[in-house]
């Protein structure tokens, strides 16, 4: 993450939040059948604030958490918006980003 004092970082933790709260749900309601596992997914947030170019580079993409994973990170761009003015000068074609997402 970046600083929450720079534009990126509020945003990046807006986006964090919205991404997590959908996986926990997710995650709680097919926990007996996860079981441990690690997946960690790079995805590409465009100034409209939706995402693109989502890979799973570590981990099973087909296994659950990965199936989870990647739909939360894909509902949470319409729950964002667009890049503020701010951000939109800093990073005029998005940024990468990549998170892991682990069951232990």
């Amino acid at each position: 993450f970046a600083s929450k004092a720079t534009a990126l970082g509020r945003y990046q933790s807006k986006l964090y939040q919205a991404i997590g709260s959908r996986w926990n749900i997710r995650v709680q309601n097919t926990m007996a059948q996860i079981g441990v596992d690690r997946v960690v997914v790079r995805f590409h947030v465009n100034p409209d604030g939706t995402i693109s170019d989502l890979d799973i580079v570590q981990g099973n993409p087909n296994s659950i958490l990965g199936l989870i994973s990647a739909d939360s990170i894909k509902q949470s761009s319409d729950l964002i918006g667009p890049f503020p003015a701010d951000l939109l000068k800093d990073k005029p074609n998005g940024f990468p980003w990549q998170l892991a997402f682990r069951i232990y």
